[in-house]
């Protein structure tokens, strides 16, 4: 696995081995932010240039929850018990 963001305002899931795209979810903007895996949960979180925190399912890339900021997300998520910090 290999999720990673671009400048074409995707997040992408590519399985290493075979280079296939497991799947690729659309931001409104630009992905500056490195996603964060938080494995209990199943979650990838990752920010956007569209002021959006995004929480995707990792299996299949479907939105779980998203939240709106007064800025730009550019630092990668990490994730403190119940609460997930970033800037």
């Amino acid at each position: 696995m290999c999720i990673a963001g671009n400048d074409d305002n995707y997040i992408y899931d590519v399985d290493v081995p075979s280079g296939l795209l497991r799947w690729k979810f659309k931001t409104e903007s630009l992905v500056r932010s490195s996603p964060t895996v938080h494995a209990p949960s199943n979650t990838i979180l990752v920010g956007s240039n569209d002021y959006n925190l995004y929480a995707l399912d990792h299996i299949n890339g479907t939105l779980k929850w998203k939240y709106a900021t007064a800025s730009l997300i550019v630092s990668s998520p990490v994730v403190q018990g119940n609460n997930v910090y970033f800037t």
